[in-house]
């Protein structure tokens, strides 16, 4: 599963195709890093081309292939759109002026819901808490396209893309 174990950063993949003029979204996890790392590793990434981020809830570290890593948990969902709204006014997390702001478009995966009732929710809770600053959202993947037009349409009353993903099922034998 991604997510889970060791691998390369997703930040300088990202910094490497927006090099290559692709559009690049970061998706990673705030769960290991602290708040100097993590404001660095945004500036690092904006100053090398990548403009948006995914916010996601991370997975427990203990799910993954080394589960006696420590936790780090430092920056909730919240505070790192914080970091993104203050490096955008010039200052770091701690009010201190930078240089060369950033401005991320930012977006946030939804989990995946069994009620697509709780997927309306889970908009309205990001919205509220966010502050109105998601640009986009990911959908968990769509087996059932019945709700998707009212999903879309929602969002797009709140100027908020989505992107559904799907999921590519492998012979069952």
């Amino acid at each position: 599963l991604h997510g889970r174990g060791l691998r390369r950063d997703s930040f300088v993949g990202a910094a490497v195709l927006a090099q290559q003029c692709m559009e690049t979204i970061i998706g990673d996890h705030w769960r290991d890093r602290n708040r100097l790392e993590l404001q660095s590793d945004l500036r690092a990434a904006f100053a090398l081309g990548v403009k948006a981020i995914l916010l996601s809830e991370p997975e427990d570290v203990t799910a993954g292939d080394q589960p006696e890593a420590n936790k780090v948990y430092d920056l909730t969902i919240s505070d790192v759109l914080n970091v993104c709204h203050q490096f955008k006014q010039g200052s770091d997390l701690s009010g201190r002026c930078i240089t060369g702001e950033t401005d991320f478009t930012m977006g946030l995966k939804i989990e995946s819901y069994p009620d697509p009732k709780k997927i309306f929710l889970a908009i309205d809770t990001a919205e509220n808490e966010l502050k109105g600053s998601i640009s986009f959202i990911i959908l968990p993947p769509v087996f059932d396209t019945g709700n998707l037009p009212a999903i879309v349409s929602t969002c797009k009353t709140r100027n908020i893309g989505v992107i559904p993903t799907v999921l590519v099922l492998k012979s069952v034998g």
